[in-house]
Formats: structure tokens, C-alpha cells, sequence
């Protein structure tokens, strides 16, 4: 009887660590997955500032409504962890005037 306890022990461990192996490999391969969007995300939110900067000065405006579009996304990018590149963009951007309403017509 001790003999099959003592097999039980180490079967039940192995098992065990069989389950934490596994477990651990998805958990690293979701941190590794989450990681990689994120970075893509800054990416891709810089990209369009940069767009938007050089569409919105070489017109010399910005309407309201996508002045707080691009708040909006500007507050996404810093909690993603966005840098000084977008930090400039975004203050730049904010100091060109509003598109008055008859010219959205």
C-alpha cells in the first residue's frame, strides 16, 4: 500500500507540473501577443498623427470635431505608453484655429 501511495504522489506531482508547464507557456505567449499589439497600435496611432499634422497645416485648420477625435485618440496613445514625437504633433495641432461652420458646408 505504501508503494502505491508513494507512485500516487509522484504521479499527481507530475501531473501538477505538467498543467503549470502548459499554463505558463499560454500566459507567456499572451504577454508576448499583447506586447506585439501594442507596439503596433503605437505604431499605427503615430503614423496618423503624422498624417493629420500635415494634412491640418497645410490647410491651416481643424474642425472641432476631429480636433477632439484626435484628443481622444492622443489620451488612448499615453496610457498605451506613446512618446515625444506624438507629444509635439499634438501640441502643434492644437494651436492651429477652428474651421469656422459655414466652410464645413
Amino acid at each position: 500500500m505504501e508503494y502505491i501511495t508513494g507512485h500516487l504522489i509522484e504521479l499527481l506531482f507530475t501531473i501538477i507540473s505538467a498543467i503549470c508547464l502548459f499554463l505558463y507557456g499560454k500566459i507567456k505567449k499572451t504577454i508576448n501577443t499583447i506586447a506585439y499589439n501594442k507596439a503596433t497600435l503605437l505604431v499605427i496611432t503615430k503614423d496618423l498623427f503624422v498624417q493629420k499634422y500635415y494634412l491640418y497645416t497645410k490647410i491651416g485648420s481643424i474642425s472641432l470635431l476631429e480636433k477632439e477625435s484626435l484628443n481622444s485618440l492622443y489620451q488612448e496613445y499615453k496610457k498605451l505608453g506613446g512618446n515625444s514625437v506624438v507629444d509635439d504633433l499634438y501640441q502643434k495641432i492644437n494651436t492651429l484655429p477652428l474651421t469656422k461652420e459655414e466652410d464645413n458646408h
